[in-house]
């Protein structure tokens, strides 16, 4: 699990409504780089950069973390927390909120499982990750160990009914709500960042599509000298994507940053539009956050797009530099269409809470023990 990342936010989002609620829950865990861990309502704070939780609750969620050789103390510790929290047994129901640590399998037992299938890359797009990357065949594993699994969107679904052939009657799909809040009077906070821009967040790995959004929006760059591509997240630039950068002649108007939940909620808020040209998502978690924040959001025609930003967003072919080009200089140019958006945005939003997400998740728990109990 990334510092901050989609499946980082979803995990904490979800446990602070259970909070909210009265759910009991625990989590076995020694040490974590989940960055919004601290920052929510049930987490104790400590004296040192590792947060640290009790093990008590009768809802036992599992955090797993991608670790390397650095790090690879810290993973046999919460491994060992782990081990000793299903030891105890003092839990009804365990929700594995990713599939990496196979071990958590061999720890639950026959223990009532609902596992999140936060999407189907790995098996969609095998050629964006090395030949020998886990991830798929591990998911298998835990989608047949579970007695439900829990898909963020209805497409998701679908690809995990398509391709690990799991009955539909066994998949519960609950979407995202939006954490993102905008602050109050955003004219007036000071924003370091340029007065015209779009704006793409997030990494920018093969299936994310960043080159072919590059190529169609570098003649609206050269044509206008004054707009700029803020891109918040992901590493550096690396010496491939500089060169590409300096061959598009768009050197400087395009700029790589990192930005905490503030500045991006007002990154979002003035830009002229929010780019999210991606091939495949779980979910989308950016557009909720563009939503809530008031930027006219443009995304490819693809994947689980459609589904979540319905009639507010506008649509271009993710293969298509034209398509691409022509979406955005058409937007950019009508004022009145950006805030006609912006207002469509605003509607949509309501739709998805994490609330909401919240007590479909705890419907999930409840047929999951309901089948445990019919077949014990």
């Amino acid at each position: 699990m990334g510092k901050y990342t989609g499946i980082s936010r979803y995990i904490c989002s979800l446990l602070d409504e259970f909070e909210r609620m009265g759910i009991r829950f625990g989590l076995p865990l020694r040490h974590t780089d989940n960055g919004y861990l601290p920052k929510t309502t049930f987490f104790p704070r400590t004296s040192g950069e590792t947060p640290q939780a009790p093990i008590s609750a009768r809802l036992l969620h599992a955090i797993g973390r991608r670790t390397s050789k650095k790090d690879a103390f810290d993973k046999h510790l919460m491994r060992e927390t782990a081990r000793k929290a299903f030891r105890r047994g003092n839990y009804n129901l365990i929700h594995p909120t990713h599939t990496n640590e196979l071990s958590l399998l061999d720890y639950a037992g026959n223990t009532p499982m609902v596992i999140t299938i936060h999407d189907m890359i790995h098996e969609i797009l095998p050629e964006a990750f090395p030949a020998n990357d886990p991830t798929a065949a591990r998911k298998k594993l835990f989608a047949d160990r579970a007695g439900r699994i829990i898909a963020i969107s209805e497409k998701t679904k679908q690809d995990i009914i398509d391709i690990l052939h799991i009955s539909p009657d066994k998949i519960d799909v609950v979407h995202h709500g939006n954490s993102l809040t905008l602050p109050d009077q955003p004219e007036l906070i000071p924003c370091d960042r340029p007065d015209r821009y779009l704006l793409f967040v997030g990494h920018r790995t093969a299936y994310k599509n960043f080159d072919r959004m590059l190529a169609g929006l570098a003649p609206i760059l050269r044509n206008d000298r004054t707009l700029h591509l803020l891109c918040i997240g992901g590493t550096p630039w690396t010496q491939q994507e500089q060169e590409r950068i300096r061959t598009l002649d768009i050197a400087l108007q395009i700029h790589q940053q990192y930005a905490d939940d503030t500045r991006l909620a007002l990154l979002y808020h003035h830009a002229l539009a929010f780019i999210f040209p991606s091939y495949y998502e779980g979910f989308g978690l950016p557009i909720l956050e563009a939503f809530a924040c008031g930027a006219p959001v443009l995304c490819a025609r693809a994947s689980c797009f459609p589904e979540i930003g319905g009639d507010a967003s506008l649509y271009f072919d993710p293969h298509d530099e034209n398509s691409i080009g022509e979406t955005v200089l058409s937007t950019i140019r009508d004022q009145d269409k950006r805030q006609e958006m912006i207002s469509q945005g605003t509607d949509r939003l309501s739709l998805f809470t994490w609330e909401k997400a919240a007590r479909n998740t705890l419907d999930s728990y409840r047929l999951a023990l309901q089948q445990a109990s019919h077949t014990a």
